[in-house]
């Protein structure tokens, strides 16, 4: 559910250009913010399908392509 909200926060064109992920010295473009949280996560922890769906729907909803 929290990476579906960050997906839909992220997509959004309002947004800020681009973030910092935690203590990366560089930032990452908002649109692919998510999947780099993402990426990280399954490194840590190894890869969660809830997650990925989460993120898979936020993708979605917020291109209006899953009303």
């Amino acid at each position: 559910m929290l990476f579906a909200l960050i997906a839909i926060e992220c997509s959004d064109p309002l947004a800020e250009p681009t973030r910092q992920l935690f203590m990366l010295p560089y930032a990452i473009p908002t649109k692919y913010y998510p999947l780099a949280l993402f990426a990280l996560f399954s490194l840590l922890g190894g890869p969660d399908l809830g997650h990925a769906m989460g993120l898979g729907m936020g993708y979605l909803y917020a291109s209006s392509k899953f009303l």
